[in-house]
């Protein structure tokens, strides 16, 4: 009798239970979540009140000689709306599958990881929306020559063009702001430019990380938007791309924390229903159906990503062109 070969003694097809290859992207890769403070609200819609900048900053003190009346003013209180938008997305688990399953492959973790990733990307597209284009902040910048020399030449001084732009937010608002936003390659610009690395100590690695970047723009935190996202349909090619696009920057005032009598850039306001975790998104509900025999996984987020006051920003863009 011939000996078994050793295909015939052992499963071939039997999947290794120490490793599973899958694609979720870092909570650092998005930025959505980190420029403006949350605020959670009771109900989905409502309003909070503004009162005038205008008004603050008016120089009306008088001269007041003895026995005339004292010089009196006034300031506009206005108010503003929210409206969080509701956001879902499932995922189905059929029951052929649930006794199928083989380790390493656990379909619930999965499908609450698989969740969570689809509405954090869809946060992210918001805030480019909502936040990172031309025409909603009161000051837009161009490279290219135009506002300022391009960061790819040599002659670029990235430093400056960033404190001017500080300049710029400190003039119209009173306040410093004390956060930017770079996309990836904009940030790969800055960090590796003579002018930005010739200001560290001559006895430094020549290495400029985000805090060191913080420091030397004076800002509380430099934000890199990293995330990604697939453009293409399902079976169609992969057109894969930045969420935030490339060649711009955001510098802000943020508030550090929902407060009351301080300004802010924006904020992002999380129906109490929903948020609960620093993404304001849910895991909403499991349920089975009887019927289809089919587990049916909820993910939810209601949120409203509002620009609050658009003098307290600077948008660039163009910033390699």
């Amino acid at each position: 009798m011939t000996n078994p070969a050793g295909k015939d003694i052992y499963d071939a097809s039997a999947p290794l239970t120490d490793i599973l290859t899958a694609y979720f992207q870092e909570d650092d890769d998005f930025v959505s979540h980190k420029v403006f403070p949350n605020v959670v609200v009771p109900r989905q819609e409502g309003i909070y009140y503004e009162i005038s900048k205008s008004d603050f900053f008016r120089d009306g003190a008088q001269l007041r000689e003895s026995g005339t009346p004292v010089a009196t003013g006034d300031y506009d209180v206005t108010s503003s709306t929210y409206a969080c938008k509701r956001y879902d997305y499932g995922k189905l688990v059929n029951l052929e599958d649930k006794k199928n399953v083989q380790s390493p492959l656990d379909l619930k973790k999965q499908a609450m990881l698989y969740l969570s990733m689809k509405l954090k990307i869809k946060r992210e597209v918001l805030w480019n929306k909502k936040y990172f284009s031309t025409g909603l902040w009161t000051t837009d910048v161009e490279g290219n020559g135009v506002n300022f020399t391009s960061w790819s030449e040599s002659t670029a001084t990235p430093v400056k063009d960033v404190m001017d732009w500080k300049r710029t937010i400190k003039q119209l608002t009173g306040f410093k702001p004390n956060k930017i936003v770079f996309t990836s390659d904009v940030w790969d610009a800055f960090r590796t430019h003579a002018n930005v690395t010739s200001m560290l100590s001559s006895n430094s690695v020549k290495i400029i990380d985000r805090a060191t970047a913080a420091k030397l723009l004076e800002l509380d935190e430099v934000l890199v938007s990293e995330s990604i996202y697939n453009t293409a349909a399902s079976g169609a090619v992969d057109a894969l791309s930045f969420i935030q696009g490339t060649e711009k920057a955001l510098l802000v005032y943020a508030a550090p924390r929902p407060m009351i009598m301080m300004p802010t850039a924006g904020y992002t306001f999380n129906w109490s229903l929903f948020a609960s975790n620093n993404f304001g998104i849910a895991a909403k509900k499991m349920w089975y159906d009887q019927k289809t025999e089919v587990d049916t996984y909820e993910a939810a987020m209601t949120i409203d990503q509002k620009l609050v006051s658009a003098d307290m920003g600077v948008h660039a863009y163009n910033i390699l062109t």
